[in-house]
Parts: structure tokens; sequence; C-alpha cells
């Protein structure tokens, strides 16, 4: 299990969280997410045998929010 964390623009709310959590959930291979729109930061746990960072920043952004943080932090 691996666990990194992005920095997302874009969060205003509790709604925008929920809609992170909710779509990075959906992925096969993520166990938890985290979305903070006070500190613009997303933590997900994930085994990284199924899935890659470059998959959750690129899900990130299907979903509407701008990782501006590097996925491989």
């Amino acid at each position: 299990m691996t666990t990194r964390t992005f920095t997302v623009s874009g969060m205003h709310c509790e709604g925008c969280e929920s809609s992170i959590e909710t779509g990075l959930r959906r992925l096969d291979g993520v166990r938890d997410v985290t979305a903070d729109h006070r500190a613009q930061t997303v933590r997900v746990s994930f085994d990284e045998r199924r899935l890659d960072p470059a998959h959750l920043a690129e899900r990130l952004e299907r979903i509407g929010f701008a990782p501006v943080a590097h996925p491989g932090r």
C-alpha cells in the first residue's frame, strides 16, 4: 500500500471534497481518500500494483480539479 498527497486547486467546500473522494474511490486499487478543501490537499492510499499516481492525477482532472503538485510526491 502506498500513500500520496496531492496539492489540488479549485476545492472550495465540503461538496468538492465529497466529489473528489467519491470519484477516486471508484478506481480499482484505491483503499482510502481524504480531501481537505481548506488545505487544498488530497491524500490517497492505494495499491501500487493496480494503480499508479499518474492515473490518480488524471482522475482528479476528469473530476474537475487540477493537481498542482507532482503525482510522485
